[in-house]
């Protein structure tokens, strides 16, 4: 299983093998830094293709490379595994400015099909996917960004409130 950044706290589950990453690892003494590694999601070569269970995106697609992180998590994740998104509804814009169409073709080209999502939008503030993963990685491993269909970006900047 697979856990993307946050506090580490589902790796306290004996029964998983759990990989949690992000951009930055809480330094020493911090129990979470042996729990939490650091690096660059759209590139993770130390996990084998298709070798995971489960990828949980949780606030972790702030990044511009949002394609490239998501076929990344295509590599590693196996054939029926499920991939989890949670990301701020306000990313996706609204009306015919949208980008949720764009974002769903996206995750339908590296494989995935959605099999829960956000329709009745119970949440104000996120928005919840849950995807499982119908191609080998062999089949999508060929797909660059400009085969998805339309122009521009996949979600909007992650702009931070000054509070």
């Amino acid at each position: 299983k697979k856990e993307e950044g946050g506090d580490g706290g589902i790796s306290a589950a004996p029964t998983y093998v759990v990989h949690s990453l992000d951009l930055v690892s809480p330094a020493p003494p911090s129990p979470l830094s042996s729990i939490i590694r650091a690096c660059n999601i759209s590139s993770v070569p130390f996990l084998p293709t298709q070798s995971v269970d489960v990828n949980v995106y949780s606030l972790a697609l702030m990044g511009t490379d949002v394609f490239d992180i998501l076929k990344e998590g295509s590599r590693v994740l196996k054939v029926g595994g499920r991939l989890l998104i949670a990301e701020v509804r306000s990313r996706f814009g609204t009306g015919s400015e949208s980008l949720l169409p764009r974002f769903t073709s996206m995750l339908e080209v590296l494989g995935f099909r959605l099999v829960n999502g956000d329709k009745r939008r119970k949440n104000k503030f996120f928005i919840f996917m849950e995807l499982v993963k119908e191609r080998e990685w062999e089949k999508v491993r060929k797909f660059k960004e400009a085969d998805v269909g339309g122009e521009g970006q996949f979600l909007k900047p992650c702009i931070y409130k000054r509070r």
